[in-house]
């Protein structure tokens, strides 16, 4: 016979919600039926720091965006690309009123676990951990296997 043992954990349960993207400045215009599209969400991913400030707007501090920029510059191995459902992840704000703009917002970013795998920044990388000495922005080599700027042609059959 077994005896009932308690669970030692309460588990937090709180309904599944689409955290509102018109939060972010970039967005406030941005319908529903324009956010459910997937070709909509394609384009408007975040490629570059200049999209993530028109995304952002007055919601960051600058020393986020030149702490972006420096990891860019020395650490970063893949360029960036962020889908706007990921994006719409970060401080999401569904059950706590978001962050004011400046300081706060931009604390609560940086802390941000989906910010920090996304979006990670020079301040995140650890010194004493450094890259893998062969690691390249490049490292498939793929851009020898171009066809034109963007486009690999890796296989004779197939782009």
């Amino acid at each position: 016979m077994t005896a009932h043992v308690e669970q030692p954990y309460v588990y937090t349960q709180r309904e599944l919600v689409e955290p509102d993207w018109t939060r972010f400045p970039g967005w406030r215009d941005v319908t529903p039926a324009q956010w459910e599209d997937a070709q909509w969400q394609r384009v408007n991913c975040v490629k570059n720091i200049k999209q993530l400030r028109d995304l952002m707007g007055d919601l960051l501090q600058e020393r986020f965006y030149a702490d972006l920029e420096r990891d860019q510059a020395e650490r970063a191995t893949m360029s960036m690309l962020v889908p706007p459902q990921m994006m719409n992840t970060m401080v999401a704000a569904t059950a706590d009123p978001m962050p004011a703009a400046g300081a706060d917002f931009t604390a609560a970013f940086y802390a941000d676990p989906v910010r920090l795998y996304m979006l990670p920044v020079f301040s995140d990388r650890r010194t004493d951990w450094p890259s893998h000495p062969y690691a390249t922005r490049d490292s498939l080599h793929e851009h020898d296997m171009w066809a034109v700027e963007g486009l690999t042609h890796r296989y004779p059959t197939k782009v």
